[in-house]
């Protein structure tokens, strides 16, 4: 997508097949036409992974995306990453993947409002509809539903910083 030089990616409402990670960089828009534009993960590694500008973590803003289904078809891990700051995330649902939903890495200052994250997990019980990772901060979610995770339907853990103290996430509203 950084090749297209685009600001916004617009989906019509059709099934989208991808094998591997899609990485939308900052200034980058992902916007579907509705729940009939369906993203469909065909392997392990299909997911969407937003970042920052050039780079794999950091900053990077993103205006408003969202409006789409992800289909992880029982095969793709993880439907979404994020490990950017300034996102907003809305009208989306999630369903089928076998370890997460959704992923935060890092994650600072964004939006998240009307999520359905529904039927994660694999055969031997493990998912989680939500992993926020250490770092995680000052985001805000609202009227999101995480439903019929494996393991866990939120998750926090914490991350190690440079000198290996631990890092976790704070700050962190749900209505």
């Amino acid at each position: 997508l950084a090749d297209l030089g685009a600001t916004q990616i617009r989906l019509n409402n059709a099934v989208y097949k991808i094998s591997d990670e899609v990485i939308i960089p900052g200034g980058t828009d992902l916007v579907g036409g509705g729940h009939g534009s369906i993203i469909q993960g065909t392997a392990s590694a299909a997911r969407l992974n937003y970042v920052g500008s050039g780079e794999t973590n950091g900053p990077g803003i993103h205006g408003e995306n969202g409006n789409f289904t992800f289909d992880g078809d029982n095969v793709a891990a993880t439907a979404i990453r994020i490990g950017i700051t300034t996102l907003t995330l809305a009208d989306v649902y999630v369903g089928e993947t076998t370890t997460a939903g959704l992923r935060l890495e890092g994650t600072q200052n964004s939006f998240f409002s009307h999520l359905f994250i529904n039927f994660v997990g694999d055969i031997s019980g493990n998912g989680t509809s939500l992993i926020i990772d250490g770092a995680s901060a000052g985001n805000t979610f609202l009227k999101c539903e995480f439903n019929e995770a494996g393991r866990s339907h939120i998750l926090q853990t914490k991350t190690l910083d440079g000198n290996g103290a631990a890092i976790g996430s704070f700050n962190n509203a749900f209505y």
